[in-house]
């Protein structure tokens, strides 16, 4: 069993919200990609180590697919007792937006006034305390947070075939999103409710923005990769062994 993770100085109070329940159909494996070996544990161990190494949440909102409910549980093992026993197992929705929001109606029951919320891919399991203290003094201030990196690759626009160059697009102001995404708990659980019919929306902030609400970017992380194929998961296998060499 891996050692559990010492938290760093916690941050002002936060809740978590980690989404889990994909079930790892564009990943290629009968194994969804958050349950594969990372290091000492799995991708969703080592997210679940790193944010709560780095914030601290008081609760935490683990939202499964209910076919993986045991990989899930073994996952938690790296958390200290204490930690284990804040996280709430719930069965996600159809959608990731559905599963934010029945993370966010599991955590409302819990939530204090004016407390921030983490939400986060487990498919991105290298986070740094870096970015979390990015995230938090930038949602306290405005109530709303998300890590972005520049598009660096020149963006071309295809034809409804999928083969023919159309255009090229003007890449100036956009940004590839991350997550995790922090917000105010109260106005994200609004939102999601507001919005339950829709199940378009990929992101957080996107939700937050469809409602007119403003949302603060800070400087994302190149390591923070998401996991999508077998060739991500071998880079963050590398990317770990090299933090490692490193410390």
């Amino acid at each position: 069993m891996p050692t559990p993770h010492a938290p760093l100085t916690p941050p002002p109070s936060a809740l978590a919200l980690i989404v889990a329940a994909g079930s790892g159909q564009r990943f290629g494996s009968p194994l969804p990609k958050q349950y594969h070996a990372l290091g000492q544990t799995s991708v969703l161990g080592e997210t679940l180590a790193r944010l709560h190494r780095a914030a601290a949440p008081r609760r935490t909102a683990l939202v499964i697919h209910p076919d993986y409910r045991a990989q899930a549980q073994a996952a938690l093992a790296v958390l200290p007792e204490d930690a284990r026993a804040a996280c709430l197992l719930v069965e996600g929705g159809a959608s990731r937006q559905a599963s934010v929001r029945l993370g966010l109606e599991a955590l409302a029951p819990v939530a204090s006034d004016g407390e921030l919320v983490f939400i986060h891919d487990a498919a991105r399991p290298l986070l740094s305390a870096a970015l979390v203290r990015r995230l938090m003094d930038a949602a306290t201030l405005s109530g709303a947070s998300l890590p972005v990196l520049p598009v660096a690759d020149t963006l071309k626009r295809l034809d409804g075939s999928g083969q023919t160059l159309v255009a090229t697009q003007d890449r100036s102001g956009l940004m590839r999103a991350q997550t995790p995404q922090v917000f105010a708990f109260a106005a994200i659980f609004d939102a999601h409710q507001r919005l339950a019919a829709r199940d378009d929306l990929t992101d957080d902030a996107s939700v937050f923005e469809a409602q007119g609400l403003p949302v603060t970017a800070v400087e994302g992380d190149e390591r923070l990769l998401k996991i999508t194929s077998q060739a991500d998961l071998d880079l963050v296998r590398a990317l770990q062994h090299l933090e490692a060499a490193q410390n």
